[in-house]
């Protein structure tokens, strides 16, 4: 009777084991998000993190090849190619609205017209980088409760 007991408890101790690891999810299984599609926000440009603003910067990739954003006042787009880990970013345009901080967009397109030629995403970070710098850092920003908040109404 006893044997029963310790035997009966063992395999009720193995399958909670079993069970709790199966159920933990790690956090290195988090995939990275896509270049195409994912709405990235400006953190930090050649390293150096940007200031939380009311209107952010953002750059978004699509399927054809173009790309837009904003630098949080003006809007700016072109075109771009990219393999797995490599890419090219031709700038073709921008609207010129004059802003209060015209010091921030100056930096912004004068590195986005510097020699990219690859990038790395990891999770939600995309990397912008030259040959040996990191010239942009972007977070995945959530898009999707404000999708479905603009459907709603």
């Amino acid at each position: 009777m006893k044997y029963n007991i310790k035997i009966t408890f063992s395999i009720l101790i193995l399958l909670l084991v079993i069970v709790g690891c199966k159920t933990m999810v790690s956090r290195d299984s988090v995939e990275n998000k896509p270049l195409i599609g994912t709405n990235w926000v400006l953190n930090a440009i050649e390293g150096k993190q940007i200031p939380e603003a009311e209107e952010k910067a953002t750059i978004l990739f699509n399927d054809v090849g173009q790309f837009n954003g904003s630098t949080g006042c003006n809007r700016f787009f072109g075109n771009f190619t990219f393999s797995k880990k490599s890419i090219k970013i031709d700038p073709t345009g921008a609207t010129k609205k004059m802003c209060s901080n015209m010091d921030f967009e100056k930096i912004f397109f004068q590195t986005l017209n510097k020699d990219i030629n690859r990038y790395v995403i990891n999770k939600d970070t995309l990397l912008i980088l030259s040959r040996k710098n990191e010239l942009f850092r972007f977070i995945a920003e959530d898009i999707v409760e404000e999708e479905f908040i603009e459907e709603v109404e």
